[in-house]
Formats: structure tokens, sequence, C-alpha cells
């Protein structure tokens, strides 16, 4: 009995000594060992997915934290912060072209008469490209953090720790459940386009367009202007929003 107590005082007190990223990396290799032994035990069922699920989900989390960390680490150069610069300004225009392409393939309009959907969607429209970025980075970085973990611990001196072997595996684990959730996001048919040009629809319709008497004299219909004769006209119909352009000359009002 005084060795069990003895022996779950060392435990606590070497969980007590690692930082909390590395208390996920454990936790989800524990979570990754009962996968195993339900494999074993039970074969492939539900309580095997939650388990494989629940495994990747903490060391993504884990291995975004740490990846951040350091991040937030290299960004203190002054060239790491001028190219962050560069960065958000491309990242900027490349959002604001995808929110425009969105809106184009969702009302079948030009996108210029919606300036402000446009301003609107582009972080949401982001979403996909950063989602692109981030699963070719996790897929091409994948082989080079192998090789670099490898050759980590055959220059270290002495045998390499079971405990390092298992965050290095852990990272894998988590680096790899990135890029598959990134892949879900882009992978056909997707539901993140879907909902985009849900949004962008509606953003169009609400925010870039207003009800016009002259132009749009239907019920519910709202008109954007293109120029001083032609109107886009947004209207509710039971298959849901439809956009057409309209002759309607820019005149003045008789009072």
């Amino acid at each position: 009995m005084n060795m069990l107590i003895a022996h779950h005082g060392r435990m606590q007190q070497w969980w007590s000594s690692l930082d909390n990223v590395k208390q996920l990396y454990v936790a989800g290799m524990i979570m990754a060992g009962l996968f195993v032994a339900t494999i074993a035990a039970s074969g492939i069922g539900l309580p095997a997915d939650v388990l494989l699920m629940t495994a990747i989900t903490i060391t993504a989390i884990a291995f975004v934290i740490e990846s951040y960390r350091w991040l937030v680490a290299a960004l203190e150069a002054p060239l790491a912060k001028w190219l962050t610069g560069v960065a958000g300004v491309m990242a900027a225009a490349v959002a604001t072209g995808a929110a425009s392409s969105t809106l184009a393939v969702a009302t079948g309009q030009d996108p210029g008469a919606f300036k402000t959907s446009t301003a609107f969607l582009a972080p949401l429209s982001f979403i996909p490209i950063l989602a692109v970025l981030i699963m070719a980075g996790a897929l091409l970085g994948l082989p080079f953090f192998l090789i670099g973990m490898l050759t980590k611990h055959s220059l270290a001196r002495g045998k390499p720790r079971d405990f390092d072997m298992l965050l290095s595996f852990a990272r894998i684990v988590g680096l790899t459940g990135i890029a598959a959730a990134a892949g879900q996001l882009i992978a056909p048919p997707t539901r993140l386009n879907e909902g985009l040009e849900k949004a962008a629809r509606y953003s169009a319709y609400f925010l870039d367009m207003v009800p016009d008497r002259t132009c749009a004299p239907a019920e519910g219909d709202r008109a954007a202007r293109v120029n001083d004769s032609l109107v886009i006209i947004g209207r509710m119909t039971d298959d849901g929003l439809q956009f057409v352009r309209k002759d309607c000359a820019l005149a003045a009002e008789n009072r």
C-alpha cells in the first residue's frame, strides 16, 4: 500500500513538472493507447473511433499551441515583423479577390456592385485558402519534421529517452490531424463553400441593395444601381434569392 502511495506521489510530481502543452501531448497519447487496446479487444467500432478522434484532437490542439508560442517568439525579429506586414497585405488582397469570386458565383452578377458585401465576406472567404495553405504546409513539412526528429535523436548523446520519443510521435499525430482537418474543409462537396455562397447572397441582398419603388416595385424586391441606366434586382423566390439585371434609367424626382 505504501508503495502505491509513493508511486502515486511520484506520478503527481512528474505530471506537475510538465508544462500544459506536454500534458496535452501525454493525454493524447493515453487516448491513443486506449484506442489500440480497444481495437485489440473488440475491433473497430464507435468506442474506438471516439478514442481515436479524441487523441488526434488533443494532440492537434497541443501542436497548435506549441506552434503559436514558437511563432510569437520568432516574430520578435525585425525581419520577421517586416515579412509579417507584407504577408498581411497579400492576405488581404487574396481575401478580397476570393470574396469577389464568391459573390460573382453566388449572385451571377458583377461583384463590383456589392462593395459592402465584399468587405464583409473577405475574412470568411479566406478560410478555404487558409485551409489549403495549412494542409499543404503540413503535408510538405511532415517529411522534414520526421527527418529532423530522427536526426535529433540519432545525434543525441546517450540513448534517447522514451518520453522524448513519445513527444515526437505525439507531434506527428497532431500535425497529421491538422492536415486532415484542413483537408475536410476543402474536400468536395464542401458545406463551407455552400455556406459562403448562401452568406454572399443574403449579404448582397440586405447590405448592398435597398427598396426602390421605381426600379423594384414588387413586394420584397430590392435594387442596387450599376450605372445611370442599369440596376440589379434582388428577389426572394421559392428557389431562394435570385438576382437579375434590369434597365432602369436614373431620373430626377418631380416634387
